[in-house]
This record gives structure tokens, C-alpha cells and sequence, in this order.
């Protein structure tokens, strides 16, 4: 692993490049624990420097945060199973053949997105997902759906009569001491919030609310994004995850639900899928990453990647999308840092 003062500097040549106006990154090295912050929070219409307290919008990280997780202790308490169908738990949703591991590895044949009025909210989302017929038959392509981890939200809160961001909190937050995690950030917070997007459809800068579409339109709370955090917090989930399941005394998963992370799901299909992440089995990340390796993204321009079998963690949060979502140089700087890292 590169020194210290190697990665600051590469963060701060990423920046005057213009991959992001500035980042927070956690990584872990064999237990060793490091953090970065660089560049500016705000950089429009006033510059604000970036700072330890920032909190971040997790966007897609969402799915592997809260959704997979949750799916998982439902599954270890034996209120669910992989290979359940969603009609046996949505029973308005039109397709018999999707099952809750279609979903998770985004094999459910659903298409990526649909078009949704403005004035939409929950339950008309919800009723167009229903209704909607898998563009392909289920299990034979991947194809990365927002709408399959929307019906994995509904799902949980149908099984347990509870919200996301009060079960997400119980279950995961609290014993992993993640007090400042969660949907819907307290507007005392708004300016600790890195903002997003000047958004042309709003007109105006998206800061302390989901710069989601979809998640809005949903109050704010969604399994597929909607999520707010900072490194520190975000660091502990990392933590778990090297750790076989547990945080400190805490056991948040077993360890037969991490193993369902990195196998491989779709070994039949075209592209490398776990339950809930991408994996790194048989195609690797970058050549440098062993075969027991996990990432997801988030739009807004965040990550997370784990190698169990390397013992390390990368995470990074940016707003890549401030001020605008043209910037797409994020795309190809995140394998090059983590090459840069494990070379």
C-alpha cells in the first residue's frame, strides 16, 4: 500500500483534474485504518472547504447498506428465502417467475428504469412496478435495476411492519455506532450536507435531500437509494464486513451471509454478481484484486470496495455530480485509484 502522502497527493491531483470538487476516502490495510479528506464540500454558488464533519448523499451504496443487509437477517431469521418468489409477498406484483435473488443480483429481468409522472409518490411507483412485464425472461441477464431494490424495500417493511430508516437504524446503525447514518438528514445538518446537483428540473442546488429522482418522489426513503452518511460511519460497515459479520461485541451478520457477497450468483450470465454487490470471481476487479473481492457505486459518486481475501477496504465519497452530472471522469478514476493503491 502506498504511504500516506502519496494517496493525499493523489487526491488532490485527482481534483485539480477535475474528477470531483473534492473527497472523503477510508482505507484499511491488515487492520490498519486510515482517512483523507481533500478538496472543497462546495464549490457553487459559494466555495466551502471540505471538512471531517461532511455528510455525504450515498445514492446506490443505499442497496448494499441497507437493503442487502436487511434482506440477509430476514433470510438468517428464516422470514424469507432466496428463492422466494416477490408474488408470494407482493401479491399484486404480475410477475411469478422473479424471485428475491433476481432482485438482489439484478437478473429479474425488469428493466433498468421507467418513466414516472413528476407529481408520482410512493404508491404509484410501486403500482407501476407491479404492473410492469420482465423485458427479459428472469435469471438470463443482468440488468442493474433501481425498480428491483425499490420492491426489496417494500418487502421488507411489508415482513417486518416497520419503515427502512427505523429498521436500518435498529439493526444496523445503532450496534455498529453509525449515530450519524440514515434516510432524511436533520435540516440542522442541511449545511454539514455535501451538496449534489444545480438541478435544471428543480432549479435549484440539491443539498441535504436525495438527489434520487425516484427516492423524492418516495419521501426520501427507498431500498435502492435515499441514504446519507460520512466516512467515519461509513467506515464501521466496512469494518463488519472484514470482520466476518461482526462489529466490536455485535454480530450484524453471520457468516454464511457474508460468504453470499462474494460467490458468485451468476455464474451462467455474463457478468460477475453476488448477492447484492458486484464480485470479483472469475473477473477480476483489476488484476491486482484477489478472486473474494466486493464494490458497489452510487451516482452521486461514491464507493465501496472490499477484498477479504487482501484484508482491505476502499471507500470514497465525493459529489461528482456538483455541480453538474456531465462529470463522468469518476468512471474511470476509480479502478485507476485502486491500482494506484495496490500496485
Amino acid at each position: 500500500m502506498k504511504d500516506k502522502l502519496e494517496i493525499q497527493n493523489y487526491l488532490i491531483e485527482s481534483i485539480k483534474r477535475g474528477v470531483f470538487c473534492g473527497c472523503h476516502v477510508f482505507i484499511m490495510d491488515h487492520g490498519k485504518s486510515e482517512y483523507f479528506i481533500a478538496g472543497d464540500k462546495s464549490v457553487c454558488p459559494l466555495k466551502e472547504i471540505n471538512d471531517s464533519q461532511t455528510i455525504y448523499d450515498l445514492a446506490s451504496l443505499t442497496k448494499v447498506v441497507v437493503t442487502t443487509p436487511l434482506i440477509l437477517k430476514l433470510i438468517e431469521q428464516n422470514k424469507l428465502s432466496l428463492n422466494q418468489s416477490v408474488q408470494s409477498l407482493l401479491p399484486s406484483f404480475q410477475c411469478s417467475q422473479v424471485t428475491i435473488e433476481h432482485l438482489l443480483t439484478h437478473t429479474s429481468g425488469l428493466p433498468a428504469d421507467t418513466v414516472l409522472p413528476m407529481e408520482s409518490h410512493k404508491s404509484n411507483i410501486l403500482e407501476v412496478i407491479y404492473q410492469l412485464t420482465p423485458d427479459l425472461k428472469p435469471g438470463k441477464q443482468i440488468i442493474y435495476s433501481d425498480l428491483g431494490f425499490i420492491l426489496l424495500g417494500e418487502i421488507i417493511e411489508t415482513i417486518t411492519k416497520s419503515s427502512l430508516a427505523q429498521l436500518s437504524k435498529e439493526w444496523l446503525f445503532l450496534p455498529m455506532e453509525m449515530k450519524e447514518t440514515g434516510y432524511l438528514p436533520d435540516p440542522a445538518w442541511k449545511q454539514r450536507c455535501a451538496p449534489t446537483e444545480d438541478s435544471p428540473v428543480l432549479k435549484r442546488m440539491i443539498r441535504g435531500e436525495a438527489h434520487d429522482r425516484k427516492c423524492r418522489m418516495m419521501q426520501g426513503i427507498s431500498g435502492h437509494a435515499g441514504l446519507f452518511s460520512t466516512i467515519y460511519d461509513l467506515s464501521h460497515y466496512a469494518m463488519m464486513l472484514l470482520n466476518d459479520g461482526k462489529y466490536k461485541d455485535q454480530t450484524i451478520l453471520k457468516p454464511e451471509s457474508i460468504t453470499l457477497l462474494y460467490q458468485n450468483q451468476t455464474p451462467n450470465i455474463d457478468g460477475n454478481r453476488g448477492i447484492g454487490f458486484i464480485n470479483s470471481d472469475p473477473l477480476r476487479i483489476t488484476p491486482f484484486h484477489s478472486t473474494r473481492a466486493i464494490m458497489h457505486t452510487g451516482f452521486t459518486g461514491t464507493s465501496m470496495m472490499i477484498d477479504f481475501d487482501l484484508e482491505l477496504a476502499v471507500i470514497v465519497l465525493s459529489n461528482r455530480i456538483h455541480p453538474t452530472r456531465d462529470n463522468s471522469l469518476i468512471l474511470e478514476w476509480r479502478n485507476q485509484f485502486y491500482e494506484f493503491l495496490m500496485k
